[in-house]
Parts: C-alpha cells; structure tokens; sequence
C-alpha cells in the first residue's frame, strides 16, 4: 500500500519532487508564496501563503486543507488561484497523513481533524494582521 506504514519511499521520492518543482514555480510570481510552518503538538503543519497583492492590509483569508492523499502544493491550482484572482489570502497545508507532515514527520491521518483549526486560526491571524508603522 503506498500511503500505508512503512512508507512506500516511491510516495517519499515523488513528494520531495512536487514540492521543490513547486517551489520553482511560484518563486517567479508577482506575489509569491510563502512558505509557513504552523506549530502543531510535537511538530509542524507545513504550508504556503498567498496574497493577492504585494500590500500587507486586512482581507479575508481561505483555509485550505486537502483530502487523503492530497497536498498543500496541489490545493494551489485546485482552488488557491481562483480565491487569489478574488482578493482573498489563502493558507494551504498539509495536515496529519499528509505531504511532508506524512513523509517526513511520520504523522499519520486521523479522523478527528479538529485540533489542526487552532493552530491554522492562529497562523491566518498572525498573517493578516494589520502592520503598524514604516
């Protein structure tokens, strides 16, 4: 089983390939993403966010976790470019069992996905957050 323990390292390699050919693409952007770690119990979630616009202001932010074997990377082209064409920030992340949080931190899926809504809150939070200042 490819998403199974252990892990299949096809599942790993292909992974660590998505995610630097990712990191190329969006590197050029008008707006690049960037990449976040959100803290969560003994590891991270990690993620990108996106702006619309290079300015910093207050605006909604969507939140976008993927399926079984989906990807923060694949959520982009999914529905991260659609909500960015309409003025809004997105948060994308792999959550437990997922991307990197799977293959690399061996966090497997679990049913109750509820804990990771504190740790996003908090991250979209800090993101949109008003700067003060120069």
């Amino acid at each position: 089983m490819l998403l199974g323990v252990p892990l299949d390292q096809r599942l790993v390699l292909a992974y660590a390939a998505q995610t630097r050919a990712f990191g190329q693409a969006v590197a050029p952007m008008d707006v690049p993403g960037e990449a976040v770690e959100i803290p969560f119990e003994n590891g991270v979630l990690p993620g990108y966010f996106f702006r619309p616009a290079a300015e910093h202001r207050c605006r909604a932010t969507v939140i976008l976790t993927g399926g079984y074997d989906g990807t923060c990377e694949e959520l982009y082209f999914a529905n991260g470019a659609a909500a960015l064409a309409r003025g809004y920030n997105v948060l994308a992340f792999d959550g437990p069992g997922q991307g990197s949080v799977l293959t690399q931190q061996q966090i497997a899926l679990r049913a109750e996905q509820g804990r990771n809504a504190d740790a996003l809150r908090e991250e979209s939070r800090r993101k949109t957050m008003r700067r003060r200042g120069p």
